[in-house]
């Protein structure tokens, strides 16, 4: 049997790991102090705004949802 990743599974791990240390990474300082400097600690600090505008223009946000209106 082969367990391996199918080539668009294998793809989409390579563009997210890319995006994940090109973006994610790096913002993490961000996302602390936007969180820390917030009035209200559930807020979402805007550093995760600019992410998953960057994740759905690279086509990896939302991966379980059907393609199409999402």
């Amino acid at each position: 049997m082969d367990f391996g990743l199918s080539p668009r599974t294998d793809e989409l791990r390579t563009r997210m790991a890319a995006l994940m240390k090109e973006y994610v990474v790096p913002a993490e300082a961000v996302y602390e102090r936007q969180l820390a400097e917030a009035d209200n600690p559930h807020e979402l600090p805007p550093v995760m705004r600019e992410l998953k505008e960057k994740a759905r223009a690279e086509g990896l946000w939302n991966l379980f949802l059907a393609h199409g209106a999402w």
